[in-house]
Formats: C-alpha cells, sequence, structure tokens
C-alpha cells in the first residue's frame, strides 16, 4: 500500500459520505421551511396561489400533483431548481403533522 491509498479513503466510503452529508443538508432545508411556513403559514402562497387559505386535505392534494410533477421535469436547468421540491416536502410534512397526530 502506498501513501496515497493510506490517505485517501475508498471511493465507496467518499461516496457515502458524500451521499449522507447531502441527505443532512436536505433535511436540515427542509426543516428550516417547515419552520418558516409554520411562522408564516402565507408563505406557502409562494408554492401555489392561496395554498394557505385551503383546507389540510386540499392543500396536500395540490402538494402531491405538484410534487409528481416536479418529480416528472427533473431536466430543468439553473440556478434553485431544487428549491421547488424542497418547498413541496416541506409543506406537505407540515400540512400531514396535526393529521398524523390525531390518528391513534
Amino acid at each position: 500500500m502506498n501513501a496515497v491509498q493510506t490517505i485517501l479513503p475508498p471511493l465507496a466510503t467518499a461516496e457515502a459520505e458524500l451521499q449522507a452529508a447531502a441527505t443532512r443538508a436536505v433535511e436540515n432545508m427542509i426543516a428550516c421551511r417547515m419552520a418558516a411556513y409554520k411562522h408564516a403559514p402565507r408563505k406557502m402562497d409562494a408554492i401555489f396561489p392561496d395554498l394557505s387559505a385551503m383546507t389540510p386535505k386540499a392543500a396536500l392534494a395540490k402538494l402531491e400533483e405538484l410534487r409528481k410533477f416536479e418529480l416528472e421535469h427533473r431536466g430543468r436547468v439553473g440556478f434553485g431548481g431544487e428549491v421547488p421540491i424542497i418547498n413541496i416536502l416541506a409543506a406537505q410534512r407540515l400540512l400531514s403533522k396535526p393529521t398524523q397526530e390525531a390518528s391513534p
């Protein structure tokens, strides 16, 4: 084994660590958006007009429709392409929390 092999981790380990770091970063972004939407629900209207005025059930249905659209159209290029899906996931998680807490 040479000096470079002892310093650098195996590629699989490095890729796994990078994937884990990316997952943590996205989860943190979603959590921050959830907190923003909880503090000011009208901010969700940036995702879809009057989303904050809908019932949770209607809003969750619209968010699921938007999520599917975003996933089907991933090929968009440019700055911030990941932002819509992060906002949608944050709103879905926030709105589904009361539903989960109410169920036995």
